[in-house]
């Protein structure tokens, strides 16, 4: 099930000098107003929506991990990229990156061997986690290897943010290319 990493510090209401420094350092890079020590939380009221009717979260470690969330589709891909901006996760999260050149002489990003592998092969297990062509665009799931495991968000966010699809979004692009039934 996935679920959310994110620092303790950063879910509660009220800002501390630990979450100050943490939220300061994003909003430098992103241009927005710095917060002090005893502001609200800007960041609260989204964690808590999308752990909305679940357990919360466990703040038994340096990451508070969220309980399952059951309900993947409210979570953006905005949102994720936000949570790793603040040294948080997302894990077991499925998404699809979007490959608008062909899988099998495209360069996959995630490769670790020289030469890389391409899309087409990287991480694939058999048949399993292979690339599909939709319309004219290419999709691939993020999950890898035997086990099909989801990769976490922070190991994609910084390579694919601009070509991820959300698994909602994804089942939209499904629905646009199947064949309509008499």
């Amino acid at each position: 099930m996935t679920k959310i990493l994110i620092p303790v510090e950063l879910t509660f209401s009220i800002i501390n000098e630990a979450s100050a420094s943490m939220i300061n350092s994003l909003h430098s890079l992103i241009g927005k107003p710095l917060v002090n020590e005893g502001d609200l939380n800007p960041y609260r009221t989204l964690l808590n929506d999308l752990v909305y009717g679940q357990e919360g979260f466990d703040r038994q470690s340096p990451l508070a991990v969220s309980s399952d969330i059951d309900h993947i589709q409210y979570i953006t891909v905005s949102d994720i990229s936000l949570i790793v901006a603040l040294g948080g996760d997302v894990i077991d999260l499925p998404v699809f990156f979007e490959l608008t050149t062909d899988p099998e002489t495209t360069d996959c990003p995630f490769s670790t061997t020289s030469p890389p592998e391409k899309w087409s092969t990287w991480g694939t297990f058999g048949e399993s986690h292979k690339p599909v062509k939709l319309g004219n665009k290419w999709y691939r799931s993020n999950n890898v290897g035997a086990s099909g495991q989801p990769m976490a968000a922070s190991q994609w966010i910084p390579v694919t943010r601009n070509y991820t699809l959300t698994l909602p979004e994804y089942q939209d692009i499904q629905k646009e290319n199947s064949p309509l039934v008499p």
